[in-house]
């Protein structure tokens, strides 16, 4: 999740080395993130949610600790800056760290390396989602049930990799490419697909074509990727089963096995950033 920086704390040195177009390795916003960490920290207390929240240099680790289905927000600083994209929207400076798994992260963490600055293009992301979403519903509801079939995987199981926005784009890239498909058809291909899905980054970032963000893909292990290969195994398995079904309630019994729906309270999860936070208009919706 991107947090764009507030206006006061843009200094004149980060727009100058924005405008010069010179790569603000050296931008310190330390400060900044520990402020904002202290805030989600007073806001989450607020809510009675019991958060572990963690400030490095280029970025904020939300973890939250009393969900029963335990996961975690990485927040970055973001510039706007004047370039823009096809639909007339800012592109942002965003430390590259957001492109990273945890696992580089850390490492990158402790280096104590320089970490550059990259363009990325959020609300392209978000505009690109809502037209595909008016094109097709078959987008929105296909993304939230293979995003819960992701969810389902990692009950438990640190290990499943899988990134939600990669399932994202797949579904998007696909129904670029075949318009009429409908939410059984895109899911059931992308489990039918996922080995050569996760076989090498394959979609270019939209600010940067020369980088894909599907590039964590090269960095899982034979056990990570086996375990992604074997769970779509299963939910294709369960797919079949449903077709054989004779009951509505034996297909929801199998759906439920598959994929893990939950609606998520935006004030509760996202008390201070959730004005700067993509919106996801696929949300809410069924499988059908």
């Amino acid at each position: 999740m991107i947090w764009e920086l507030p206006e006061e704390t843009v200094t004149n040195n980060i727009r100058k080395s924005i405008s010069l177009k010179v790569s603000p390795d050296e931008l310190d916003v330390k400060n900044i993130l520990e402020s904002l960490a202290k805030r989600l920290r007073e806001e989450y207390e607020k809510f009675g949610v019991k958060v572990n929240v963690l400030s490095e240099t280029h970025s904020v680790t939300i973890e939250f600790l009393n969900s029963s289905h335990e996961f975690t927000i990485d927040v970055v600083p973001a510039v706007p800056i004047t370039e823009k994209n096809e639909f007339g929207l800012p592109l942002y400076i965003v430390p590259e760290i957001i492109k990273d798994s945890h696992r580089v992260r850390k490492d990158k963490y402790s280096s104590k390396e320089p970490i550059i600055w990259i363009k990325t293009d959020p609300e392209g992301y978000i505009e690109e989602a809502s037209k595909a979403n008016e094109e097709n519903q078959s987008f929105r509801k296909s993304v939230k049930f293979l995003k819960g079939w992701r969810r389902k995987s990692k009950e438990g199981e640190d290990n499943f990799k899988l990134k939600s926005f990669h399932i994202e784009q797949y579904v998007l890239h696909f129904l670029r490419e075949n318009h009429q498909k409908n939410t059984w058809e895109v899911v059931t291909t992308f489990f039918d697909e996922v080995e050569q899905i996760i076989s090498s980054p394959q979609i270019p970032d939209r600010a940067n074509d020369t980088i894909f963000i599907d590039a964590y893909i090269s960095e899982l292990t034979e056990e990570e990727t086996r375990l992604i290969l074997t769970n779509a195994q299963l939910a294709t398995n369960l797919l079949n089963k449903i077709e054989q079904a004779q009951s509505e309630s034996e297909v929801k019994e199998y759906l439920q096995e598959i994929s893990l729906i939950q609606k998520t309270n935006k004030n509760t999860i996202y008390p201070i950033t959730k004005d700067h936070a993509p919106t996801k208009p696929w949300y809410s919706g069924d499988f059908r």
